[in-house]
């Protein structure tokens, strides 16, 4: 459909109205506005930048000949023919008049693409392609379709390869940084476990911790498999700070409460001062403040003992066994500060990552969850806390991928059918539009991602 400008153009030259034996009209027939129109015409399109008019090099060459010619027939005297010389070049005329504007959004849109492509391809450097390897080669693809149309000037072919993937490029671009820190994490792991597997054969006292962990990592193999690099991703996580505080907790165990206690009292007295002392240095000794005075109390008992070293040693030995639960305790607590920084840091990402708050629902579950994990902190009920907290993870992982679906081709669709509501054009767009709600709203995520691509491929089409 042609604008007010173009159909205003067209009606200058009119060659709808004239049959091809129709007489030329006289140098009174408008040759100078033809001339004046066309000369415009042509100014306009070489003024643009360098691709836009090499673009429309082509039909600037056919309407620019056409006004060469005209001048020379008007300047022997023979406007009529001049005029019609214009006029028979219409067509190319109003080619180059409607095409200046595609070809300027086109050279917008190259230059755009040039830099999706660019931040795509970097991320065969980073690791980061290792999540978006479909979206790569698709970008590849579409740069040779581009370069293929530009070539034989079919500029709405280029266009329409530069637009193909845009509405996929920002959640492409998040998946990608999932991609970098997955590959981040798993090296970072592995290079731990070869550490800890050097020091003693298959890691010593930290094999079963070595063990839980690999199997963690093989669940987030699994994730990628589907293309969940969320749930990827934060499964690594989950294992990297298993490795960290369970090695951490064998080392202290060891250190701070040693499996052979002296017999020497003085001996004995030192060790368990030194675990109290390495105990208040933990970052979870704050909520256990209670439990070390007990500690100290004990040790203070058993020097009251004395002489009575049989009595005195009874003594020290309770405040060690209360030492030892208390560390596994202190390790507890300390793992579950550190996953639940974690869990909250995810939290935090859906509700900035998520668009039109279409996670809402999960976020505001993962959040209660991290509430009633605090209760439970709070009242060293570590197993319970840690268990809510795989719970809200589970949520987070969910609402992750629902706002990746989201992002990627659900919103793209609901774009793409609210334009045929306003153009009135598609097969029923309204009904159309509440089944794909109605699947989003009801979390069935694969008949949305069919119906969203559909709606995406029939816009397209």
């Amino acid at each position: 459909m042609l604008n007010a400008a173009q159909k205003a153009f067209v009606d200058k030259f009119d060659l709808a109205s004239v049959a091809p034996d129709t007489p030329a009209p006289d140098d009174k027939s408008g040759f100078e506005e033809l001339l004046e129109e066309s000369e415009k015409l042509v100014a306009r399109a070489r003024s643009k930048s360098p691709l836009v008019a090499k673009l429309l090099s082509k039909t600037i060459s056919v309407v620019s000949a056409a006004v060469a010619e005209s001048k020379k027939q008007a300047a022997s005297g023979d406007k009529a023919s001049a005029a019609k010389t214009l006029q028979q070049q219409a067509g190319a005329a109003r080619a180059l008049d409607r095409d200046i504007d595609t070809a300027v959004l086109y050279a917008t849109e190259q230059r755009k693409f040039a830099t999706r492509l660019s931040q795509t391809r970097h991320h065969r450097r980073t690791g980061g392609a290792i999540a978006i390897e479909e979206y790569l080669q698709r970008m590849e693809a579409d740069e040779k379709r581009r370069q293929t149309a530009e070539t034989r000037g079919d500029i709405r072919q280029a266009l329409a390869a530069c637009e193909a993937q845009d509405h996929r490029h920002t959640a492409m671009m998040m998946e990608a940084a999932r991609g970098v820190e997955f590959t981040r994490l798993q090296t970072e792991i592995e290079t731990e476990i070869g550490r800890l597997e050097s020091q003693a054969p298959g890691g010593g006292k930290a094999a079963p911790v070595i063990a839980e962990v690999r199997e963690m990592m093989n669940d987030a193999g699994n994730f990628t498999k589907s293309d969940n690099w969320v749930g990827a991703t934060l499964m690594l996580r989950k294992a990297r700070t298993e490795l960290k505080v369970g090695t951490k907790g064998l080392e202290l165990v060891d250190k701070l409460v040693p499996e052979e206690a002296p017999k020497d009292f003085n001996k004995a007295y030192a060790q368990v001062t030194a675990t109290i002392t390495g105990l208040r240095k933990l970052p979870a000794a704050r909520g256990f403040k209670r439990e070390l005075a007990e500690c100290v109390e004990q040790t203070r008992a058993a020097r009251a003992a004395l002489p009575d070293e049989a009595a005195a040693m009874q003594q020290l030995n309770s405040a060690r066994r209360t030492c030892a639960e208390l560390s596994t305790k202190l390790l507890e607590g300390g793992k579950y500060t550190s996953t639940v920084r974690q869990v909250m840091d995810q939290r935090k990402k859906l509700l900035r990552a998520q668009q039109d708050k279409c996670a809402q629902p999960e976020a505001v579950r993962a959040g209660r969850m991290l509430k009633e994990a605090n209760k439970k902190a709070q009242g060293k009920d570590f197993a319970a806390a840690m268990d809510l907290l795989d719970k809200a993870t589970g949520e987070l992982r969910a609402g992750h991928k629902i706002s990746q679906l989201y992002s990627r081709f659900v919103a793209p669709a609901r774009i793409a059918i609210a334009k045929q509501l306003r153009s009135n054009s598609g097969d029923d767009p309204k009904a159309r539009l509440a089944e794909l709600d109605t699947a989003f709203r009801n979390r069935d995520l694969k008949a949305s991602e069919t119906l969203a691509r559909t709606a995406l491929e029939a816009a397209e089409a």
